[in-house]
């Protein structure tokens, strides 16, 4: 595994992950190859050693990122992972995001809400929970929990839901001109693929708290949950904040591609170490002499 001295992409990816993963209007999400693995020409035996590398650049980025916020430096990045039970978002949580310096990140993960969150706008526990300068916030399922979820199971009128696309297009367009970069990855994980998991959950005592009897309900939902994912790309995958669909199937896979894509969102912010505002060589003077 190669790449150059300034970090630059690992001979394995013929393009960066974001030119073979971005969304485009016209792709279809019944065409999505769940098992696929765009824009890599590695296998799975080169995933480990290529992870631990690309964990560590990584981790300097977003140490460097953080370090600039102590001078003032204003910027964030959010991580928005958004799929279907199983497609493996903690995953990426433990393997990837779990690589940087936990002083940094901040994750949330958006469940069913709350009875405070329900009496403000759905978009009110999303601007709690956005990162503070300097860090990398991680939102495992997201705001548009209220476009999907929501949308499948009629929890409120499709007027209502249908208005909250442009709402949510203006919220992201204001955090990005506030400093925040915003990388969204719709994971899809095929319904076999999705049954194989479920099951190893139930023979394993130590997955069982990961189990939700409701899983089944919801795979039964997938025609209305796949209509629901294609309106989310087609309106909300936009130039300042595009989606990218990341194939699940193949777990070393989405925890590589992932990986490339925050290294490409950091190093696009032109990160460097602050200097000291001190005299570097009189305080080594001082040192020396304490």
């Amino acid at each position: 595994m190669t790449e150059t001295p300034e970090g630059d992409l690992p001979e394995l990816w013929t393009h960066e992950p974001h030119v073979q993963l971005e969304f485009r209007a016209g792709d279809l999400v019944a065409d999505i190859d769940a098992d696929a693995t765009p824009g890599f020409k590695g296998h799975k035996s080169d995933a480990a050693d290529l992870q631990t590398e690309r964990n560590a650049r990584f981790a300097e980025l977003q140490e460097m990122l953080y370090a600039s916020s102590r001078s003032g430096d204003n910027r964030s990045v959010l991580l928005v992972l958004q799929g279907m039970d199983t497609a493996g978002k903690g995953g990426i949580v433990k393997h990837v995001v779990g690589a940087g310096n936990p002083q940094g990140i901040q994750y949330t993960s958006f469940g069913k809400p709350t009875a405070e969150e329900l009496d403000h706008h759905y978009l009110w526990r999303i601007r709690n929970a956005l990162p503070a300068p300097g860090h990398i916030g991680v939102f495992d399922r997201s705001h548009y929990e209220d476009v999907l979820i929501v949308r499948v199971h009629d929890l409120v009128p499709p007027n209502v839901w249908g208005a909250r696309y442009d709402e949510i297009n203006v919220f992201e367009r204001d955090l990005v001109d506030a400093g925040t970069t915003i990388v969204k990855v719709a994971m899809f994980v095929s319904l076999d693929e999705q049954r194989k998991r479920l099951a190893k959950r139930l023979e394993r005592p130590d997955k069982y708290w990961k189990y939700n009897p409701a899983d089944i309900d919801e795979r039964l939902l997938w025609p209305k949950y796949q209509e629901a994912y294609q309106a989310v790309l087609d309106r909300t995958s936009t130039d300042y904040a595009p989606w990218h669909v990341i194939p699940c199937d193949r777990k070393w896979y989405s925890r590589l591609a992932i990986t490339e894509l925050l290294i490409e969102a950091l190093k696009g912010l032109d990160l460097s170490w602050p200097p000291a505002d001190f005299d570097v060589e009189a305080e080594k003077r001082r040192l020396a002499n304490a």
